[in-house]
């Protein structure tokens, strides 16, 4: 249409007149990325792909933006720009400018978790559209643009292979790499498996020194579990032989969105500045033509040219070339973190391969700092430090932390959350392991059940000044429990078997006591483990893994407490904890394995069940699941395990490097042939010698000296062999 007055017209209608201007725009004639149909742009949930501006020349740009993706689980809000799939965001689009990031957050895991299990890292592609709307109101609707854009959302979990020495195996059963793999990915505690003849196992306690006793497993090809990795977020470690100064760990450090050279850019911070280099995709813009399109670069740093936005993320890298490496994929970064290791080829060194794998996500130091607080306020709420601190490669939870309710270790002192009481009551010299003394569990009138009671003694005159004359009733008869005190003015001394329940009895006034012939330890702080551990998980608010002595007793009388406290004087607290047994190893790594199902002891893969777990009681051998002790027939010379009577062929101690029995002093022996535990005379040869190596507080393991590292283990006719 030609409008002749040049776009100023006049209307006129009757006697009014108006003067009106007409346009026509130059619009744009296309939109575009700097990824385009045939580049994935790509983005692990958790992590923000770069910012990405819409391109068109000259003209006017679109008045408004918006997306569709192929599936039923995509949804747009043209309002807010926020793409969704299946209620998770994936990305945003700037519905005025059309900027678009990728920024699929963390709750999108559980869609990937479902897709493609077999898959060494799974992801989700999606094949989007961008429109870009021409809207000239009241006209009507202009022309619409199109931009068509491939994207990948990308699990966090990566996997590397490695090549590490460990102190603990764990059998899973037999299945396929795959399954394994799986079964790995859902397990929060695996952080290695390795699949030996299809039979799956996992992998802990990585050795700093492989030749340490512990480091059972040595130089084992394993797959290393990395949750919460990608491509923006972690490092890539790349092995160029004979080019050490070359190979390390990249690091991302921001994105170059030129269109030659898209992608994340990564950094290597060397010890010096000829072993610090940068890793980005080769721009083949570049005039010196060093490297084929498709290939990784790694450049020398160039401060004089080199420009790095930290707010935007943006790098520009200007800097020569020391090698291209180039992977089975145009994008090296998603062959990485997408495989278990990946083989490079490389130019412009005499190395042509390369190695490449995920790295190892390092340890930062951690925030402790907290909200200053006056002392009175510290003195009305006990608080527990929040960071839990774990050394893997030991049996004991949280063992570089203390939680109010462990042992005192022996050379922690003084310094909290260790109270001066708990450390000042531990005997000197023992180790934080000594039987402890008579111990008060309820003052008032509550004493144990009738069918439990053994015996009732009026105190004399003379032994009611004696203060500790019940005490030495219940020690002669090695009793559990003892409750001394007044009834109808007369002092009394009554001893139990046992004490499942707590029985007001009123007219009683005393204390009821328990006794424990086993070695325990002092805990940390009694009274924030009762308040924070103990009473929270009573009442259902909180887990409870800490054991301490006669805690059902305790948790009943702090119960009747909370009901009002009739009956009630005193009750007592957490104090001590028995301290537990440890593991037997064998030279195999595993251990000395009692199964409750037919009674038999043998060697079984290591686990942290009390059925591996053994310990004195006393001169008594046993072991946490069971009362069972070690028994030795005098007659046979036979030893073998049964029920606990306490007979002095029961009774075991140590004699230097012997381990005697106290019926006649004979000493523990093996047959080196045939395995076959007996009491032989002492002394005899070196397979009369054992010793307990200690371990973590007190922790003991049990081995010969004739051939180091063989366990016990208990047959099927009760007789105890050596074993491998």
């Amino acid at each position: 249409m030609t409008i002749p007055c040049k776009g100023v017209c006049s209307v006129q209608h009757g006697t009014r007149q108006a003067q009106v201007m007409v346009l026509a725009p130059n619009s744009w004639s296309s939109i575009s990325y700097s990824y385009g149909a045939s580049t994935v742009l790509y983005a692990t949930v958790g992590e923000r792909s770069s910012l990405l501006a819409v391109k068109g020349g000259s003209g006017v740009s679109p008045s408004r933006y918006s997306a569709s993706c192929a599936g039923g689980a995509f949804v747009f809000d043209e309002l807010t720009g926020v793409a969704t799939w299946e209620g998770h965001e994936i990305f945003a689009l700037d519905v005025k400018t059309g900027d678009l990031q990728m920024q699929p957050e963390q709750s999108l895991t559980k869609t990937l978790d479902a897709t493609d299990v077999d898959a060494v890292r799974r992801k989700i592609n999606l094949q989007c559209t961008i429109f870009g709307h021409y809207e000239w109101l009241p006209a009507g609707q202009g022309p619409v643009l199109t931009h068509s854009l491939q994207l990948e959302l990308r699990d966090q979990t990566c996997w590397a292979k490695k090549r590490l020495s460990f102190a603990h195996r764990y059998h899973k059963g037999s299945r396929s790499k795959n399954d394994c793999r799986s079964l790995c990915r859902a397990d929060a505690t695996c952080s290695h498996f390795h699949l030996l003849n299809n039979e799956c196992y996992f992998f802990s306690g990585i050795c700093k020194r492989p030749n340490d006793f512990a480091c059972q497993h040595k130089e084992q090809w394993v797959y290393e579990h990395y949750p919460g990795c990608g491509e923006r977020g972690s490092c890539i470690d790349i092995k160029v032989p004979n080019f050490h100064y070359v190979s390390g760990k990249y690091c991302p450090r921001g994105e170059n969105v030129e269109v030659a050279g898209q992608g994340p850019v990564y950094f290597k911070q060397g010890l010096t500045k000829q072993e610090t280099f940068w890793l980005q995709r080769y721009d083949s813009s570049r005039s010196d033509s060093a490297c084929d399109s498709g290939d990784w670069a790694i450049l020398k740093p160039d401060p004089h040219k080199d420009y790095q936005n930290m707010t935007m993320g943006y790098v520009e890298l200007h800097g020569s070339i020391v090698a291209c490496l180039k992977s089975s994929n145009s994008d090296l970064p998603s062959d990485v973190f997408s495989s278990t290791e990946v083989h490079l080829t490389v130019k412009k060194l005499s190395e042509t391969s390369a190695r490449a794998v995920v790295a190892a996500p390092g340890c930062q130091k951690p925030n402790i700092t907290g909200k200053d607080r006056t002392e009175a306020e510290e003195e009305e709420e006990m608080s527990v430090f929040p960071l839990v601190f774990d050394d893997l490669s030991t049996d004991p939870a949280d063992d570089h932390w203390l939680h109010p309710c462990e042992c005192v270790p022996p050379s922690w002192g003084s310094l909290p959350p260790a109270t001066g009481d708990s450390v000042g009551e531990i005997p000197p010299g023992s180790n934080n392991e000594f039987i402890v003394p008579p111990f008060q569990i309820v003052e008032g009138e509550f004493v144990c059940a009738q069918e439990n009671l053994l015996e009732i003694q009026v105190l004399s005159e003379e032994e009611n000044s004696d203060s500790s004359a019940c005490r030495t009733k219940c020690l002669a008869q090695q009793c559990p429990y003892y409750w001394e005190g007044e009834v109808m003015s007369s002092k009394q001394c009554r001893i139990y078997r046992a004490c499942d329940e707590l029985v007001r009895e009123l007219g009683t006034v005393g204390s009821l006591y328990g006794m424990s012939y086993r070695k325990s330890c002092r805990i940390v702080d009694p009274q924030m483990c009762w308040h924070v551990t103990k009473r929270r998980s009573f009442l259902g608010a909180g887990p409870d893994t800490y054991s301490c002595l006669f805690q059902d007793l305790i948790q009943q009388c702090d119960h009747k407490l909370m009901l009002g406290g009739m009956g009630v004087g005193v009750c007592g607290t957490c104090t001590y904890a028995p301290v537990q047994g440890r593991r037997i190893y064998a030279s195999n790594g595993e251990c000395v394995d009692y199964d409750p199902g037919n009674q038999n002891v043998k060697v079984h893969p290591c686990h942290l069940d009390k059925n591996q777990k053994w310990y004195f009681d006393g001169e008594l051998l046993k072991t946490d699941y069971s009362d069972s002790c070690m028994d030795y027939n005098p007659s046979t010379g036979e030893v073998y395990m049964h029920s606990c009577h306490g007979a002095q062929n029961q009774l075991w101690y140590f004699d230097g490097a012997l381990l005697r029995s106290r019926w006649d002093n004979k000493c523990l022996d093996f047959q080196p042939m045939s395995k076959n535990i007996y009491l032989g005379n002492c002394p005899g040869s070196n397979t009369q010698h054992w010793t307990w190596i200690q371990a973590v507080h007190g922790g003991q393991r049990l081995h010969t000296d004739h051939d180091h590292g063989r366990c016990l283990r208990k047959e099927s006719d009760g007789n105890l062999k050596m074993a491998t």
